[in-house]
């Protein structure tokens, strides 16, 4: 299964690209055909952006580690996170990372701090020397590494 992301939403399905104007696209398979939308995050099926408050808005990255799914909502100014992988759509987030609630999203929400984002863009995971697992988040508006 691929994640395409756009403007609004992530949809999961066999085959999808994002072309230069942010639409989604499928990708056809051989016979021409796209094949068919698994499921949508972030909005309510994959033709519609409706701006819901609690969907996303310019999802930037998404990443997967073990059963987990972590996504960059930079428009939000947040990281969403799924402790099992979702399977449905609008499956609301377990926690969310940059904002106290999945209710805001303001920018540098208390200030800049280590638990506040401005438009998180890219995702990364790492050990470190003792093994501990950390996920690493890009934070484009604030130019820092968390």
């Amino acid at each position: 299964m691929r994640i395409c992301l756009g403007s609004a939403a992530l949809l999961f399905c066999a085959g999808c690209q994002i072309l230069p104007t942010q639409a989604i696209e499928c990708v056809a398979d051989t016979s021409g055909r796209c094949p068919p939308v698994s499921f949508v995050l972030g909005q309510p099926d994959g033709q519609s952006n409706l701006n819901l408050h609690f969907g996303m808005a310019e999802p930037y990255d998404a990443l997967i580690i073990g059963t987990k799914l972590f996504v960059a909502d930079c428009g939000n100014s947040r990281v969403l996170g799924w402790n099992t992988f979702p399977v449905g759509n609008q499956q609301l987030p377990d926690f969310v990372l940059g904002q106290p609630t999945l209710d805001t999203n303001i920018a540098r929400y208390n200030g800049i701090s280590a638990t506040s984002l401005n438009c998180p863009n890219s995702l990364a995971f790492g050990i470190d020397p003792s093994g501990q697992q950390h996920l690493i988040v890009g934070d484009r508006g604030d130019y820092r590494i968390l």
